[in-house]
């Protein structure tokens, strides 16, 4: 996914429209914390979903997982969904557990986008060699 941060909420906002989910793309400025709001129609398992993209090479704090947490009570969403191109250690793991938060790292992206029939590949972007 060679994409900049905005191209790459846009492409997460395009997924979950893709999965059948209702959607909403914030602008950066006053988000919030919100970068898309997915909304479930089904009425047991439906509901407000607050998504946070996180364009990474490395491991998400977990500052911004807890982050996740204040942001899904203060908009009163039923889950919070946070979605990377790198990965989670064990204390955002720990953090999340038994709270209505799903942490998707880049394997469970790719899946989701094989799933739904999206071309992707998460490439790394390390320092590049001088010719």
């Amino acid at each position: 996914m060679d994409l900049k941060p905005k191209e790459f909420e846009a492409f997460v906002q395009n997924l979950f429209a893709r999965m059948g989910f209702d959607t909403q793309l914030f602008q950066a400025s006053g988000d919030g914390g919100v970068d898309c709001v997915a909304y479930d129609p089904h009425p047991i398992t439906g509901g407000k979903f607050i998504v946070q993209a996180k364009l990474y090479t490395k491991t998400v704090e977990p500052t911004h997982v807890r982050d996740l947490w204040g942001t899904v009570q203060h908009e009163g969403a039923t889950k919070g969904i946070m979605i990377t191109t790198s990965g989670y250690g064990p204390d955002s793991y720990k953090f999340a557990a038994g709270k209505p938060l799903n942490l998707i790292d880049g394997s469970g992206l790719l899946s989701l986008c094989h799933d739904h029939n999206i071309p992707a590949r998460i490439l790394n972007h390390g320092k590049k060699k001088k010719s």
